[in-house]
């Protein structure tokens, strides 16, 4: 049953639609309403890490912006003429954000 649940689990990741990894299971011998309680089960739960991985890239990218914004900004202040445009930090917090934003919209019923 492991082996059943790993090779779900490593399909969904690939992106195989969830009615075909039961068509698969169904041609290695399960019926019907296993198949579909084991793609459930194994959907439901890649939707929930995804989900949670998407609320970590937000905030971590929120952070990465925020402290590229700080970093320009106080040394701006601070250091007259010249100063730190810290735009690496803000490019990446504003990636990881997007994707994070991405990620809660595609796994959204999970």
């Amino acid at each position: 049953m492991h082996q059943l649940s790993y090779d779900t689990q490593r399909r969904l990741a690939a992106g195989v639609a969830p009615r075909h990894v039961v068509e698969i299971l169904t041609s290695q011998g399960l019926s019907d309403s296993e198949a579909i309680a084991i793609v459930d089960h194994e959907y439901r739960a890649y939707g929930k890490a995804m989900k949670a991985r998407s609320v970590r890239l937000i905030r971590n990218g929120l952070l990465w912006a925020i402290g590229g914004a700080v970093v320009t900004v106080g040394t701006f202040v601070l250091i007259r003429g010249n100063f730190i445009l810290a735009y690496g930090a803000i490019i990446w917090g504003l990636y990881d954000v997007v994707r994070g934003v991405v990620g809660l919209v595609r796994f959204r019923s999970a």
